[in-house]
């Protein structure tokens, strides 16, 4: 079964892939180095150090191979000189009642909702992907509430 697509900008790929540098090799020393100091202590069955750091090192090395996952499916949001529907890289701005807010469409590793970044997999972003301008829509909110939205314009939100 193919995997998803991962939308990253470039600069997002590439904080990924020193994070995954740092986890592989700074991190990881540090946990062998606290499994190395809890097992010279003698007997480890029932060592809370040893335990604790076992499970640190289970934890990152899940990190490691989520992160190396994410860059086998990494695919880099490219800028477009023109936009005709609403996709991965987009800047959208909308209409909800009297208000516009804009909105940039990115990958779920840069989703800062707050900061006008959401992402192409949460159900606003889902929404909006393949929209023109002109086009309305409305949505849920969390109290079950109908929100109505109209795209007002497309441009290029990713450089």
């Amino acid at each position: 079964m193919a995997q998803e697509p991962y939308y990253v900008t470039a600069e997002a790929l590439e904080r990924l892939r020193q994070k995954l540098g740092e986890l592989k090799t700074v991190k990881r020393r540090q946990i062998l180095e606290r499994l190395k100091e809890a097992k010279d202590q003698g007997d480890i069955t029932d060592s809370a150090e040893y335990d604790a750091a076992k499970q640190a090192h289970e934890q990152n090395e899940s990190k490691i191979a989520d992160m190396e996952n994410m860059l086998k499916r990494a695919v880099i949001i490219k800028a477009r000189d023109h936009y005709v529907t609403v996709m991965i890289g987009s800047r959208v701005e909308v209409r909800q009642g009297l208000k516009k807010i804009a909105f940039t469409i990115v990958g779920p590793e840069e989703s800062q909702p707050s900061q006008g970044f959401i992402s192409n997999e949460s159900p606003f972003g889902k929404q909006l992907l393949g929209k023109k301008v002109g086009d309305e829509f409305e949505m849920k909110n969390a109290r079950n509430a109908t929100s109505k939205y109209k795209i007002l314009k497309i441009s290029q939100g990713v450089k």
